[in-house]
Order: C-alpha cells, then sequence, then structure tokens
C-alpha cells in the first residue's frame, strides 16, 4: 500500500519547485472507493488509484484557488467608519426636526406587509449621502440596506413627501441676519 493511502493525506511535490504540498483530507465517498478500488485487479487497482490521487490533487487545487480568489474579493474593512462632514444647509438630525416632520412619513407599520425599516434611520442615510457626496452602495450598513434608503428617497421624491421635508431640515434655529 502505497504510504500516502495509509495516513490519509496525499503529499505532492510540484515540478519546478520541488515543495511539497498536503492535500485534502479523505471524504467517507473517496475511502469507500479508495477500498474497493484495491479489491480489483491489478490493471484496474492501478487505474483507479491514479484517478483518485488526480482527483484529490485537482480538488486541493480547485479549493487553493477558491480561497485566494474569495480572499482578494472580500471588501476591505475600513480602519474607522467615517463620519459624515456637516455641510452648510443641512445640519444633523435633530429630535425636534424629527418631531417636526414625522407626522408627514407614512405610517410605520403598514397595515399589510412587512414593517418598514425604521423612518429616522433611513432619512439619517439620506442626510449622508447628501452631505458627503457618496454613492448609494457607498452607505455606511449602520443605516441599513441601500437598497432600501435610496428607494425611499425616490419614492418620497415621486410623491413630493421628500419636497416639504426638505425645507424643514433647512430651517436655520438662529436666523441669519446681515447688518448691510
Amino acid at each position: 500500500m502505497p504510504s500516502w493511502l495509509s495516513c490519509g493525506l496525499m503529499p505532492t511535490k510540484r515540478k519546478k519547485s520541488g515543495a511539497e504540498q498536503e492535500g485534502l483530507l479523505w471524504s467517507v465517498a473517496e475511502l469507500r472507493r479508495v477500498i474497493q478500488v484495491l479489491r480489483a485487479p491489478q490493471e484496474r487497482r492501478t487505474k483507479g488509484l491514479r484517478w483518485s490521487r488526480f482527483r484529490r490533487l485537482h480538488q486541493a487545487a480547485a479549493r487553493r484557488c477558491h480561497q485566494q480568489r474569495h480572499a482578494s474579493q472580500a471588501p476591505l474593512a475600513p480602519a474607522q467608519p467615517t463620519e459624515a462632514l456637516p455641510l452648510l444647509g443641512l445640519p444633523r438630525l435633530t429630535d425636534a426636526q424629527w418631531e417636526q416632520f414625522r407626522a408627514l412619513l407614512p405610517p410605520q407599520k403598514p397595515a399589510t406587509g412587512r414593517p418598514a425599516v425604521d423612518h429616522r434611520l433611513v432619512v439619517e442615510g439620506i442626510l449622508v449621502v447628501m452631505r458627503t457626496g457618496c454613492s448609494w452602495r457607498a452607505l455606511p450598513e449602520r443605516f441599513g440596506s441601500w437598497q432600501t434608503v435610496v428607494g425611499r428617497y425616490r419614492r418620497w421624491c415621486q410623491e413630493g413627501l421628500w419636497a416639504r421635508i426638505l425645507p424643514i431640515l433647512q430651517a436655520q434655529e438662529v436666523p441669519i441676519t446681515s447688518s448691510a
């Protein structure tokens, strides 16, 4: 019996580098196939063992490639959550402002269907996009799904609701007066 068969791992040598590399652990199905091949005549045994070795090498290489591809496609986590930049004309949402236009919004829990995502989170997400100029897809996760936020914004714009909310958000607490 070959040494790689007894330990459950298949050491392989690369052609150019000569470095040894471990294959995958044996699955129950693969072990059954190998035991069945070992009981077969010599010609079939040789062919079956070669096929099993090839299959294990191929699976190990495919798994490594998949893990590398998956790791390279993973988004990089930001070191610190980005804080929204304050812009003139759109200050942060205060509790007083929220109370002013909360009655304009549709009910939080509709009569039928799933309950809506918290309206305040959606409004704050819309304000972050407007303040920073970032894309909808770059919206931080704490505001919920970006699709929900942009969908709600577009629906409210079509209904004319956002046009009624915006003046409340842009109202200055202290009016700016000029001496000129």
